[in-house]
């Protein structure tokens, strides 16, 4: 028993965080990174893998949103944040609705982007 528990515990730890929608992640009480990107984009194919290790090693302590540009729903929330382009990552606080930019440097460099989570956490 304790050999299978100990594979479910290693097949559970390789699988992908969950994104949540944004109105999900508003309704929660938890802070959020919201990440807004556009397929193609080569700015984006490189935050992603930044995004990716930070959502498996943050998911206790935030939700993540991921946010295809090209979609209806992202022109409100484009309008709403005043996106201007992509990549954009927030981190949201859903209790007093309040939003930090995370600085295009710092989407970039692994260490500063988890630094800015440790922050915001």
């Amino acid at each position: 028993m304790k050999y299978f528990f100990t594979l479910f515990l290693l097949f559970v730890s390789g699988l992908p965080a969950v994104s949540l929608s944004f109105d999900e992640a508003m309704a929660s009480s938890k802070p959020f990174v919201f990440y807004m990107y556009q397929d193609g984009c080569s700015a984006c194919k490189y935050f992603d893998t930044v995004y990716d290790k930070a959502q498996k090693d943050y998911s206790a302590k935030f939700n993540f949103v991921r946010q295809n540009s090209d979609t209806r729903l992202s022109a409100k929330l484009i309008e709403k944040w005043k996106i201007e382009s992509v990549p954009y990552v927030l981190v949201i606080n859903p209790q007093t609705k309040k939003a930090a930019k995370v600085g295009e440097y710092c989407m970039m460099s692994k260490d500063c982007f988890e630094k800015t989570l440790e922050i915001y956490r």
